[in-house]
């Protein structure tokens, strides 16, 4: 899905700022989404110029003025074909993996860092899953539940397979 279909998405539920759209990126999507915090103002932009959101300005004593997106009628239209249409296959784009398939060149201490770094990302992935699920579990949509559920197996799954693959390494090692 595209940023700016993801962006229509949120102002489904409920008119946002971009700070609060941004928030709810790294704060509720970040484990299978997380576009970069220069895209979603640009994007904003172009959603508003293509009459897919409109803009409202909020005074607030003692801050900046602060921009509330509302979809429109053509954004609600937009985002639902959006929906309708063939969604595109993952692409896996991992770091780690392309540091290990080239491992060969660098000592074992470096590989066994990267995986331990990888197990402590999953182990926290799957701790603060576990923590929006506590917290918003309850009242989410039962296809957002969906999602969550898949992150924390997901984020499981790294966890599981890290820690088999340190002890390996440890086996490894030791035979040497």
């Amino acid at each position: 899905m595209k940023v700016r279909h993801a962006i229509l998405g949120l102002l489904m539920e409920e008119a946002r700022s971009g700070y609060e759209i941004k928030q709810y990126f790294e704060n509720r999507l970040a484990y299978f989404y997380d576009p970069s915090y220069g895209t979603i103002y640009p994007t904003l932009k172009i959603l508003e110029q293509d009459g897919f959101l409109s803009k409202t300005t909020v005074t607030q004593e003692g801050k900046p003025n602060k921009n509330v997106y509302t979809i429109t009628d053509t954004g609600i239209q937009e985002f639902l074909d959006c929906l309708k249409s063939p969604y595109e296959p993952d692409v896996v784009r991992s770091d780690v993996l392309m540091r290990l398939f080239f491992g060969t060149y660098v000592d074992n201490s470096q590989i066994m860092e990267w995986v331990e770094d990888t197990r402590l990302q999953a182990d926290h992935n799957v701790k603060n899953l576990l923590k929006i699920k506590e917290l918003y579990g309850y009242r989410m949509p039962f296809p957002q539940l969906l999602s969550l559920d898949y992150g924390i197996a997901l984020n499981r799954s790294k966890l599981e397979i890290a820690e088999s693959f340190m002890i390996r390494l440890h086996e490894r090692e030791s035979q040497s």
